[in-house]
């Protein structure tokens, strides 16, 4: 508590070092104000470099264009699946993370671009029996997503209904600007935008750190940006 309003504490050895609770008291004033808080991070408004993980990823695709480094989640959603709100819902997440804004090209710079509504690869298979249900849904796991390193966006959602109550929903990303940790994070953050637009809500999370804001950190070996 004295950490949390005074931004600092006496150890607990100094602490248990004093003899009432007048020197306590004194020790506590001692330990001064809260440090100033640091201003919120800015998302970038021109070329930034790429990280050093982005300049793996980005070698590795300008090597290999036939096979770019993509990863693909796929989670089978149970209840209703609302069109409407999915499309909502992308497009928020896309707005929300900057890393998923960015363009690259023929240089190490990457910028911001103004989003636009991502489309959706709506796919009706339940017409079909099980069996081709199943068949089906491991091709389109197994199949390569062409991904030109100079599109946008670097991420592609199909979704395969099966059922009224069930479907299937792929997310497709360059490791340039997801890596396979973020995947989770991605997911659900997607599937809560979805149940709050479908209940004509705005999702309630916190702000999504600005990718931009990282990059120093990112210089100094702190780790990626993801978490991962």
């Amino acid at each position: 508590r004295v950490r949390a309003t005074r931004g600092s504490a006496p150890s607990p050895l100094v602490v248990y070092g004093q003899a009432t609770l007048a020197e306590m008291s004194s020790l506590i004033d001692d330990a001064g104000p809260p440090p100033a808080q640091p201003a919120p991070p800015v998302a970038a408004t021109g070329p930034v470099p790429l990280t050093v993980v982005q300049r793996g990823f980005w070698f590795t695709h300008r090597m290999r264009p036939e096979i770019p480094p993509v990863w693909t989640a796929q989670i089978p959603v149970s209840g209703p699946l609302d069109p409407s709100a999915l499309q909502q819902a992308v497009d928020w997440l896309v707005n929300r993370h900057e890393i998923l804004q960015m363009r690259f090209g023929d240089h190490l710079f990457q910028e911001r671009t103004t989003p636009s509504p991502v489309w959706i690869d709506q796919q009706d298979l339940s017409m079909w029996g099980q069996a081709t249900q199943h068949q089906s849904l491991a091709e389109r796991w197994r199949a390569s997503v062409p991904m030109p390193l100079d599109g946008w966006p670097l991420m592609r959602v199909r979704v395969c209904r099966l059922a009224t109550d069930r479907h299937h929903l792929f997310v497709t990303a360059h490791h340039i600007v997801a890596d396979a940790w973020s995947a989770w994070i991605l997911l659900t953050e997607l599937l809560a935008a979805h149940d709050a637009f479908a209940r004509g809500r705005v999702p309630a999370l916190p702000p999504a750190p600005a990718f931009s804001a990282h990059l120093p950190k990112e210089e100094e070996g702190s780790g990626g940006f993801w978490g991962g």
